[in-house]
């Protein structure tokens, strides 16, 4: 359960693509599952970062597939031979609004083919039934709210813990009646403390606050904190656009000193930039980055960690 949530939380890929057809769509797009069939799944980028990268063709196949196969072509990708197809069409379907996507995708929540995961330099090997929970995972997270069945639907993921990425949906329904709800995840363990993080940046109650300042002092506290919680807290920390805020902030900055070139500089910097306010317009102007930190900056902000 911890590989499919650790899968689930990284997992982010960004983008949404549109997918009219044409008559001489069918034959491309058997050429690019031909190819797509032949490689890995992999993201947009390969390569160490900093010291050269490049544009993964793999990535850009897959990225014409989803904007040129239809709906049901994509559906009957699902059972495809390859698993790296079978993925890439799960991929695709959980950008658009596909009815009952759960049901065509949990059938295939068993499958233990192997696939293998290449983003820059980092390779992942999982089955292709936990690639599939994070896809599912991270398609929930991205749900917008609707109506009352939408809403229920995913409660029911919340209080049976199988998605608790689900949570993140919940919270852009901003009910005061489901605080209590959102801060038990903030209890939990990582990565699922880290899905009640990102609700409160979505949905920044005042009944989250006192709870956040504690996570904020772990995080300063902790030698080797994850960057995507790290990274999670502040951008929550910079929607409460208060003076509290800024004094935190403040003093987390002045604790990172001790430790040159800390993330938390690096994770309050994105933060700021990604969600920026005049009140905190002086704070981010103190903050000191190295050049070797750039790319991992531009990648938080084009590629955000949810």
């Amino acid at each position: 359960m911890k590989n499919i949530l650790t899968i689930s939380f990284l997992l982010f890929i960004t983008g949404s693509f549109g997918y009219a057809q044409t008559n001489s769509s069918s034959a491309e797009i058997d050429s690019l599952v031909s190819q797509i069939s032949k490689g890995n799944l992999s993201g947009p980028t390969l390569g160490m970062m900093g010291h050269g990268t490049h544009k993964s063709e793999q990535y850009l196949r897959y990225k014409r597939l989803s904007e040129i196969a239809s709906n049901e072509q994509l559906i009957v990708l699902t059972d495809h031979s390859s698993p790296v197809v079978r993925c890439y069409a799960f991929d695709a379907l959980s950008k658009r609004n596909i009815p009952d996507y759960y049901k065509i995708i949990k059938r295939h929540f068993s499958d233990t083919d192997q696939v293998s995961q290449i983003n820059y330099d980092m390779i992942n090997d999982a089955p292709v039934g936990v690639y599939l929970h994070g896809v599912f995972s991270s398609y929930l997270q991205k749900l917008e709210p609707g109506t009352d069945s939408l809403y229920n639907f995913l409660k029911g993921f919340v209080l049976s813990s199988d998605y608790p990425s689900a949570i993140v949906a919940i919270a852009k329904y901003k009910k005061e009646a489901d605080t209590s709800l959102i801060i038990s995840y903030l209890d939990n363990e990582k990565p699922v403390s880290a899905y009640g993080v990102t609700a409160i940046k979505l949905f920044p109650s005042t009944a989250f606050f006192s709870k956040l300042k504690s996570m904020l002092n772990e995080v300063i506290a902790d030698p080797a904190p994850f960057l995507g919680y790290e990274l999670a807290v502040f951008e929550a920390l910079v929607q409460y656009k208060t003076y509290e805020s800024v004094a935190l902030m403040k003093t987390a900055l002045i604790k990172s000193k001790v430790e040159p070139y800390s993330s938390t500089g690096l994770c309050m910097y994105v933060a700021l930039e990604k969600y920026p306010d005049p009140i905190f317009a002086e704070l981010k102007n103190e903050i000191k980055l190295a050049d070797f930190q750039e790319p991992l900056i531009k990648l938080l902000i084009n590629n955000p960690v949810e």
